[in-house]
């Protein structure tokens, strides 16, 4: 699949795939061994553990794929639609069509809530939420959380997410309402929460008002 230059991909190659006339997403993981690997599969694991209580317009991971005997890659079904991404910063969109997806963006942080409260589920968050992580259906405008394989789900380890990084704006904010992860074998920054959440949707939010990435600013 080609990636537009907006959009960042470091842990797998993504391949458009059809199985037996269906359209599939299929992602090659480059990390293959060791803790990542096996908190990535451990993470698909407890997505379809916990599937029932995860909206059906979430794009889970639906097959692991084996190749000579090795699990290599996992499919997911495919999005018929755009990156949300290069819907926030096309010119030609209109800004209510862009402000009605970013609002959705928000309802969906706001079901995880109500899904940790309401559903065996208590440990579930996005984790990486950054705009590219989200495709729009051109056929019903729904927006579709992907790239669940980095969400936080059952105690897992912490994946690294976009805006959560020790170098980055995040650093400059009161770390006080935020966790320190202290596990060496977790490459995630900050343990997530609410908060969290909320401030990685923040992001997307003040980056589509500045037409630009604000995580480069610096302020004293």
């Amino acid at each position: 699949i080609n990636l537009s230059r907006e959009i960042f991909n470091t842990e797998a190659t993504i391949y458009d795939f059809n199985y037996r006339g269906q359209k599939k997403v299929f992602k090659s993981l480059y990390t293959l061994n060791g803790a990542t690997f096996a908190n990535k599969l451990y993470t698909l694991e407890m997505l379809d553990v916990y599937r029932e209580y995860i909206p059906e317009y979430f794009i889970l991971p639906d097959s692991l794929v084996s190749i000579g005997r090795r699990i290599e890659a996992f499919t997911c079904n495919k999005v018929e639609g755009e990156n949300l991404s290069n819907i926030l910063y096309n010119p030609k969109i209109s800004s209510s069509e862009q402000l009605r997806l970013l609002k959705q963006v928000g309802n969906i942080i706001e079901q995880m809530a109500y899904i940790r409260k309401n559903t065996p589920l208590k440990d579930f968050y996005l984790n990486d939420l950054h705009e590219a992580n989200f495709m729009v259906s051109s056929k019903t405008g729904q927006v579709h959380p992907i790239d669940l394989d980095g969400c936080k789900i059952a105690n897992n380890k912490t994946f690294a997410s976009k805006y959560l990084l020790p170098y980055s704006l995040f650093n400059e904010t009161e770390l006080t309402k935020y966790e320190i992860n202290k596990d060496t074998e977790s490459p995630g920054y900050i343990v997530p929460n609410e908060d969290s959440e909320l401030y990685c949707y923040s992001m997307c939010i003040l980056n589509y008002l500045l037409g630009d990435n604000i995580n480069n600013f610096k302020f004293s």
